[in-house]
């Protein structure tokens, strides 16, 4: 079991030390943590990424070269560019790895699909339980300890999910759950992690901090 309160504290200090509510938001990210990251409520296991993540973009020639459906085709570009944003930003909360692309899938060890259901299937055979149910999903390969994530797969469906926002939104939440933060809640309608219908695509100052939390250099 892992006593991570002392850490938070010592990894919150430097950028809450001074404010006069710092208590109330050092409380705040610590619980908030603990929902989100905490495999089981009643001990303190969680996961993380301990190498760089590389990731590899599959192709979808279906929405690049898309001739009857332009809508199809500047949502996948959109999706795109906004996954490039999106590693900007995870790399800029992120100092104990980096998180870069790579041109050959062999070279990988984070997958992202953004097409099809049925396509998605034929790369990646664990998805055809779920994704039938789902416009997006991910999973996570760990070592046998449990404490470290060494491959991961992300799909988004680029046709039924219904807008470019919620397309958006489903993108961030699921490459950045594949980071070790698993938990979706109910309470917080802001955060990326909202498990109910949610088209907030940004990163609350909230989850930048549950963020750091997990790949800071405290927690091991």
């Amino acid at each position: 079991m892992r006593q991570f309160s002392l850490l938070f504290l010592l990894f919150s200090a430097s950028s809450l030390f001074g404010h006069k509510d710092s208590l109330r938001q050092l409380h705040e990210a610590a619980g908030y943590f603990h929902k989100i990251a905490v495999l089981d409520f009643h001990k303190t296991d969680f996961m993380k990424w301990k190498k760089d993540i590389k990731i590899y973009l599959h192709s979808n020639d279906d929405a690049k070269n898309m001739d009857t459906n332009t809508a199809f085709q500047a949502d996948y570009l959109a999706l795109k560019m906004e996954l490039k944003q999106i590693v900007n930003e995870l790399n800029e909360l992120i100092n104990t790895i980096n998180i870069v692309f790579v041109d050959k899938q062999e070279e990988s060890n984070m997958e992202i699909f953004i097409g099809s259901a049925n396509e998605c299937q034929t790369l990646d055979a664990l998805t055809r339980f779920t994704i039938q149910k789902n416009w997006a999903i991910q999973h996570c390969q760990v070592t046998t300890d449990g404490n470290e994530i060494i491959q991961s797969f992300v799909f988004l469906d680029l046709y039924r999910t219904p807008n470019i926002r919620m397309k958006k939104t489903l993108l961030r939440k699921k490459i950045t759950q594949s980071l070790g933060l698993f938990n979706e809640l109910e309470d917080n309608k802001e955060s990326i992690f909202y498990a109910g219908f949610s088209e907030q695509f940004e990163f609350t100052n909230l989850d930048k901090e549950v963020i750091r939390m997990l790949y800071s250099t405290c927690l091991k």
